[in-house]
């Protein structure tokens, strides 16, 4: 067998791949005796057709078939030359198989993970970069609070301006702009977590029950497509009350696990939302690492394509579920749903291609770092799903011989030959992340905005 790079360009790679020997003979005679045994052609009874006609009359079948018997084989040897193959395709109408001299020519392309060379890659030992400050105030405390007595407040009519965490009721209608199709359905829950498109929330807040708010000839979904269809949209506020939550007692304090009086439940709370704030610290860091590379590297336009369309499956999916789970997608007409699922096609795309660049960065510089995956790395990261995975089971399903089931399938899944490479990119960026991230230097800033705190 030999494997030969034909062309480079980008992180594509053109290949021939001959194959020859009793291998390929082997292969071949398999495939043909199940035709000569199963082949239904017309003139002759099931099995009985002589080789020659299962041969011509079949050619294209064969080849194809000793193409997917050895794709495999092609793609190792790719493996073996050091590339780091993220994909192969086959150009079945450039391969060919000869009989007489029993050789299988196949030619297509690999897809190479894409990686910038160290030389270009920017040390960012003492580097300084901005993040949020996530001090723990007093008014956090009393939200958490607020939090847990959740099940104990209650509802009281308001007469003043709406707010965000007011609980309302709104009639909404969207009237398409083209066809006059009317959809209307009642919407209701505490304002600020009902979703809606952000034009019309700064809209409502600030109004009062009973009155309407109206957008004309607005896209249908907040998008900077021009041509998306434009819709009226209508919202009476029919309802607004406040939430109105108890006094925390001693009492309630123990009640609600939270400590066995006030102060103790005060104190704890202090402790859970430290631990929460380190956290979202952290994330800070990691973004702002993250928006430093890539505007340092967004001149590096080569991104894994197929990095990128994995990613982004992901991400359509998701953003069709939480579409679907505000409104019922299918009220509204298929104009309108092409254009939903275009917004969300051009999300997931987005993010998929920043995504994928991103990993290519941090798989960089663990390159440059010589930073390696060990199999404890891999076991850890499979116990990571296997705790991640347990955590959403029904008690029922905890008993030790399902845990093992649920370990065997994910390591079945991750430990895939096709899934195993994105496993170990997985690990090279963590590991790489986690050593800029010690060689950066933050510093927080109280001016900016703390996105995500609640």
């Amino acid at each position: 067998m030999a494997f030969t790079i034909t062309k480079e360009e980008g992180i594509f790679r053109d290949f021939a791949f001959d194959v020859e020997g009793k291998e390929l003979e082997q292969a071949y005679r398999t495939i043909l005796n199940e035709l000569k045994a199963n082949a239904e052609v017309d003139g002759f009874r099931k099995g009985k057709a002589p080789e020659w006609i299962i041969k011509s009359k079949f050619k294209n079948y064969i080849l194809e078939a000793l193409v997917e018997d050895f794709a495999k084989k092609a793609y190792e040897s790719a493996k073996e030359m050091g590339f780091d193959v993220m994909d192969i395709k086959i150009n079945l109408e450039n391969s060919k198989f000869s009989e007489k001299e029993m050789k299988l020519t196949m030619e297509g392309y690999i897809e190479i993970f894409p990686v910038i060379e160290s030389d270009k890659l920017k040390d960012l030992e003492g580097v300084e970069l901005e993040i949020p400050s996530f001090e723990l105030k007093d008014e956090m405390v009393e939200e958490a609070i607020k939090y847990a007595l959740e099940d104990k407040a209650t509802l009281e009519p308001k007469e003043g301006p709406i707010e965000e965490d007011d609980y309302v009721v709104i009639d909404y209608t969207v009237v398409d702009k083209q066809d006059g199709e009317k959809v209307n359905q009642k919407l209701s829950g505490v304002l600020k977590e009902l979703g809606l498109r952000e034009d019309l929330y700064k809209e409502i807040l600030g109004k009062k029950e009973q009155d309407v708010v109206k957008l004309e000839n607005v896209p249908i979904q907040e998008t900077e497509d021009e041509n998306a269809p434009k819709v009226d949209i209508e919202a009476k506020i029919e309802s607004v009350k406040k939430k109105v939550y108890p006094e925390l007692t001693d009492e309630l304090a123990k009640e609600l696990n939270l400590g066995e009086n006030v102060q103790e439940a005060r104190e704890n709370i202090k402790k859970r939302l430290q631990t929460y704030l380190e956290g979202k610290k952290e994330e800070a860091k990691i973004d702002a690492l993250t928006k430093y590379l890539l505007e340092e590297y967004k001149d590096i336009t080569e991104v894994s394509r197929t990095e990128a369309i994995r990613i982004a499956n992901l991400v359509y999916e998701e953003e069709l579920n939480r579409l679907n789970n505000m409104f019922d997608l299918s009220s509204f007409d298929e104009e309108t749903l092409k254009v939903i699922e275009k917004s969300a096609y051009d999300k997931s795309v987005k993010e998929g291609i920043t995504s994928a660049k991103t990993r290519s960065i941090f798989v960089s510089y663990a390159k440059k770092f010589g930073i390696e995956v060990t199999d404890e790395d891999i076991k850890k990261y499979i116990d990571e799903q296997v705790e991640a995975y347990k955590d959403m089971l029904p008690e029922h399903q905890k008993d030790e011989e399902s845990l093992k089931r649920l370990r065997e399938n994910i390591e079945n899944y991750f430990l895939r030959e096709d899934r195993k490479s994105v496993l170990i990119k997985d690990i090279l960026a963590s590991k790489a992340m986690d050593k800029l991230l010690e060689m950066v230097k933050f510093k927080e800033n109280t001016s900016l905005k703390e996105e995500n705190v609640e």
